[in-house]
């Protein structure tokens, strides 16, 4: 069975940004939407997500490289008793943020191809 692109983008939000587990992401799916999909196919909309973001984020990254003045952040968070630390980057442009790197990230990110 295909899934459409909201399904798909919802996996990856809830697998990736809320941090649940596959499984637990397949069962939400089948309980919400009646939808039976497996935790292999959230893992390959997880990566298909990966490809199609990998040149905008690294559009981003050369863009933040190349302003004279970034600012970083970071912040932690344990996850099965282990610190991860995750990092936020920023510039100041004068320019509101989304003005920052124009037309890079796709919209809707979630296509079939990318």
């Amino acid at each position: 069975m295909q899934y459409g692109p909201g399904v798909l983008a919802f996996a990856v939000y809830t697998t990736q940004y809320q941090l649940l587990p596959y499984q637990r992401t397949a069962g939400v799916l089948n309980e919400l939407a009646g939808l039976r999909i497996s935790p292999g196919t959230l893992q390959r909309a997880v990566l298909a997500a990966v490809t199609c973001l990998e040149a905008p984020v690294n559009a981003i990254r050369r863009a933040l490289i190349a302003v004279p003045v970034a600012y970083a952040g970071e912040t932690g968070r344990r996850v099965n008793g282990n610190l991860y630390t995750g990092y936020t980057y920023s510039a100041l442009t004068g320019l509101r943020p989304a003005s920052l790197i124009p037309n890079v990230v796709p919209r809707p990110w979630m296509r079939s191809a990318c």
